[in-house]
């Protein structure tokens, strides 16, 4: 009996299975049977076993996942005709056949009764201002409702107890689907889950939702509650609330930085391109490190349909995530600071949007072309507070210049001092930030009025001659996804600069 796998856009090759060779191990590990060069499969990541000439599939503990004919599995028997798929790897045993089973549905009698009783206004009562939200039944029993704002983190529905919505059903996927607010306008997208996301009844991988919608994943089922209607706040130059493109809503890139062993930052981009990165001291590790406590194999990071999950492979020393130890895997927030021992790695949510907004000036032309190629000449210097005035008077004002030849650094400025550290970057990071700002349409932004409360942001770009100046607000980042993304990788630049 042989096992037929391919890689994608690789040769079609075989590996026997029978008798004389009864188990089969699959992964990137150069002591496992059958080595892929296949990222996004796992070390060891599943095992073909052969007996009295019934094969049966095992996963062992891989990120990705082990999939029979379409659906996860942690064991399966495998006949003529099955499909196995590990990272971008096919494997059969003959021809391919299509296998879909969906579970039965119904509707859950909590979320009925929690229908019929609550009111519209009611719905959002407690809720910050502007927020969506779902109502479902918690774990423990009863009714639970978790809120989501635009500029908020996102939402994972799923099994796993450290999502942000857990259901305690085994028709939900471990990681199911995930809710956020982009536009003004509350998006489902479903994880690759086995039993499917629904929407009122209709099968679904991604989808706008509406007031009183009834979102299902597997049996668990959520009801949708809309924000209160607010006045709009005006926008000048142009800008279209509706700048986001249903195009544009796709599932997020994450961002990785981390410095090497002489202290540089450098960044790699997780997406649907790049789901899987090996983190330890092994030459083969994606990122590689060999400061005190980092492990030979110490820990995987995993993309998993925007979702960027960690998982430790049980390091003697651990990973952590904000100072936390974890256990096995942990779904991962904007912003989070993951420490192997010594080497500390932070992440960065990319925005949705993969183009410019679709109305721009002319400025914003001419700055696409000069940060399209980084030059030596380019800074970018990124201010926050002030310490001129005394709502900011405590923590005074940051400042952060970045060249175009990779050089950095950080000044902290207030009344009495000021300190400075210096910083060197990859062009990597440079890359990313630019990418960023031309998304952003720099140095176009949205208007808003200012609050008192409103912490001052300035960004000012020079290069060949050519200087622009923006001002903004926690407000307008709010507004423009592309502008938070910037924002928040200067933001971890500062970070970097100021725990070295």
């Amino acid at each position: 009996m042989q096992l037929v796998y391919q890689c994608e856009g690789g040769p079609e090759l075989s590996a026997e299975l029978g008798p004389n060779r009864p188990r089969v191990v699959f992964g990137r590990n150069p002591d496992v049977d059958v080595r892929l060069d296949d990222r996004a499969v796992s070390r060891r990541h599943c095992e073909f076993v052969w007996a009295d000439g019934d094969v049966t599939v095992a996963d062992l503990g891989s990120s990705g996942g082990t999939y029979v004919n379409g659906q996860r599995a942690e064991r399966a028997a495998i006949r003529l005709g099955d499909v196995v798929h590990i990272g971008k790897t096919e494997i059969k045993l003959g021809r391919e056949r299509n296998a879909d089973p969906l579970p039965s549905r119904r509707r859950s009698r909590q979320l009925e009764a929690a229908e019929a009783t609550i009111a519209p206004d009611a719905a959002a009562g407690g809720a910050p201002p502007g927020a969506w939200a779902v109502i479902y039944e918690a774990a423990t029993g009863g009714e639970a409702r978790y809120f989501l704002t635009e500029g908020g983190a996102s939402a994972v529905v799923g099994r796993l107890p450290t999502v942000e919505i857990h259901a305690n059903n085994p028709t939900v996927g471990r990681n199911h689907c995930r809710l956020s607010v982009q536009g003004g306008v509350l998006l489902v997208e479903d994880l690759d889950s086995s039993n499917g996301t629904f929407v009122n009844g209709k099968r679904t991988m991604r989808e706008k939702l509406s007031d009183g919608d009834v979102l299902a994943c597997g049996l668990f089922e959520l009801k949708v509650v809309a924000p209160k209607a607010e006045p709009a706040e005006a926008w000048d130059d142009g800008w279209d609330d509706d700048w986001i493109d249903e195009d544009d809503m796709a599932p997020p890139s994450w961002l990785v930085f981390y410095p090497d062993d002489d202290g540089r930052q450098h960044a790699v981009t997780m997406s649907l391109e790049s789901r899987l990165l090996a983190v330890g001291r092994a030459k083969d590790c994606d990122i590689r490190s060999r400061r005190a406590g980092v492990e030979e194999d110490h820990a995987e990071l995993i993309w998993d349909e925007g979702v960027l999950i960690v998982k430790d492979l049980q390091s003697e020393g651990g990973t952590l995530v904000n100072g936390e130890r974890i256990e096995d895997e942990h779904v991962l927030r904007n912003r989070d600071l993951i420490s192997f021992g010594n080497f500390h790695v932070r992440i960065v949510r990319g925005s949705t949007s993969s183009k410019p907004p679709k109305t721009r000036s002319n400025e914003a032309g001419t700055w696409q072309r000069l940060l399209q190629r980084v030059e030596p000449t380019l800074s970018i210097t990124y201010s926050v507070g002030d310490e001129r005035d005394p709502r900011w008077a405590d923590s005074g004002r940051q400042e952060l210049t970045l060249w175009g030849d990779g050089e950095a650094r950080l000044e902290i400025i207030n009344r009495h001092e000021r300190t400075g550290e210096d910083l060197r970057t990859d062009m990597s990071v440079l890359d990313l930030l630019c990418d960023a700002l031309i998304r952003a349409g720099f140095p176009d932004a949205p208007k808003l009025r200012p609050r008192e409360d409103d912490f001052p942001i300035e960004l000012v770009l020079y290069q060949d001659g050519s200087e622009a100046i923006v001002a903004l607000s926690e407000r307008a980042l709010r507004r423009s996804a592309a502008y938070r993304e910037a924002s928040d990788i200067l933001n971890t630049m500062m970070l970097a600069a100021q725990t070295r």
